[in-house]
């Protein structure tokens, strides 16, 4: 599929700041000043052009030479350019009112990185970038266990699992380009998003600040190719879904489930929900994908994941293709006592978790479960504590 692209321009103007590669920078500053014929023409042109982005600040002609040395010499700070005025030097020095004129192009590949006012994490990004399946599955993450901050807040994204977050901060580095990550904040399993970045999604995409309880999915992203979809549903699972006996799929929020459902159903999977998980939790939904369409589902992450490899269930992979395998097996059912036999042979040679029998033996989690209570009521198997602190460890009672 050939995927549009998306470059600087079509970041948030007043948002997204520019740094130039030097000597291309300084002639372009002074090039533009040129043009007016006086330095103080010049800004009073780009403060008049401010007001058509909703800007009331208004720049001396000290901001023309911090922009043009990419320094403000008495703080030694570094000043970067702003999205808005590059766009505007552009038009006069191409005499183009189009954002994509010759100007804004030799600046795009002229740039050494895009950060936000203040002090952003800086992004050395790859344009053009492509508007693809893992650039929209990111929305999902942020839907699921991300944090859109609003001014003066901090975004980010949670994942306790290591492979899940590492897979997180891959997508965000494959879509956008490189940065710099806290080793800090990884220990305590999140990753800081950098601000640049979450602009680019609230102004591109329309995204507001959510809160759990209300955000809902853009009726654009919803109307996008299957191949989006399956990679923002495999987002979605991997923070806010459940893969065991069934696929479940988790949230306090109501109209939200509503959403992937439709999604879902409109990659031909069965739906059922949303309903709740019991009377005592009257405020926690559940949706769940038919097992039966588990071979489907599976099959369509493989042909995502072919082409962009972060966009499968991560650190859950497994557990679907635990399904997808008992959905394959001969056998339906084994002749009575047979099952049992096989546990107690299995940890006869080894203790095991849930998890590793339910492999070994190719059975459901719950109908594991049933043998295991059965065979320990009758003295055969005992519990002897945890696996990584997690997983019962179950042994054979000698």
């Amino acid at each position: 599929m050939q995927y549009q692209e998306i470059h600087v321009w079509d970041f948030p103007p007043t948002e997204t700041y520019l740094r130039i590669n030097d000597k291309y920078r300084t002639p372009l500053i002074r090039d533009f000043i040129d043009s007016f014929r006086s330095w103080k023409a010049a800004i009073s042109f780009l403060n008049k052009q401010g007001r058509l982005y909703g800007l009331e600040k208004r720049y001396s002609v000290g901001a023309l030479s911090h922009w043009r040395m990419g320094v403000e010499k008495t703080r030694k700070r570094t000043r970067n350019i702003p999205l808005w005025v590059a766009l505007e030097i552009s038009k006069v020095l191409s005499n183009n009112i189009s954002k994509d004129n010759e100007v804004m192009q030799e600046i795009e590949r002229k740039l050494e990185y895009c950060n936000s006012r203040g002090r952003g994490t800086s992004v050395k990004m790859k344009f053009p970038l492509l508007l693809t399946p893992e650039l929209v599955s990111v929305i999902f993450h942020l839907y699921g266990d991300g944090c859109v901050g609003d001014r003066g807040q901090t975004s980010h994204y949670r994942q306790k699992n290591e492979v899940g977050l590492a897979n997180f901060l891959s997508k965000l580095r494959n879509c956008f380009g490189n940065f710099s990550v806290s080793k800090i904040t990884l220990k305590d399993s999140k990753v800081i998003i950098p601000k640049v970045i979450i602009e680019f999604y609230k102004y591109y995409f329309g995204l507001a600040k959510h809160y759990l309880g209300t955000t809902r999915i853009p009726e654009e992203i919803k109307a996008l190719p299957k191949s989006f979809l399956v990679a923002g549903l495999t987002a979605f699972i991997v923070d806010e879904g459940h893969i065991g006996d069934t696929i479940e799929i988790y949230s306090s929020n109501k109209e939200l489930l509503e959403d992937i459902k439709e999604i879902i159903l409109s990659l031909g999977y069965c739906c059922y929900g949303p309903r709740k998980k019991s009377k005592n939790t009257p405020k926690d939904f559940r949706i769940y994908i038919s097992v039966k369409d588990a071979l489907k589902f599976n099959a369509d992450i493989n042909a995502i994941t072919n082409e962009f490899q972060t966009c499968g269930l991560a650190h859950k992979s497994e557990k679907l293709s635990d399904i997808v395998r008992r959905k394959i097996r001969l056998w339906k059912t084994k002749d009575y006592g047979v099952t049992k036999n096989e546990i107690v042979n299995i940890l006869t040679k080894q203790n095991q978790t849930v998890t590793d029998l339910c492999r070994e033996i190719n059975i459901a989690p719950s109908s594991l479960r049933e043998h295991l209570r059965a065979l320990e009521n009758q003295g055969f198997i005992h519990r002897i504590g945890k696996h990584n602190n997690h997983a019962d460890l179950w042994s054979k009672i000698m």
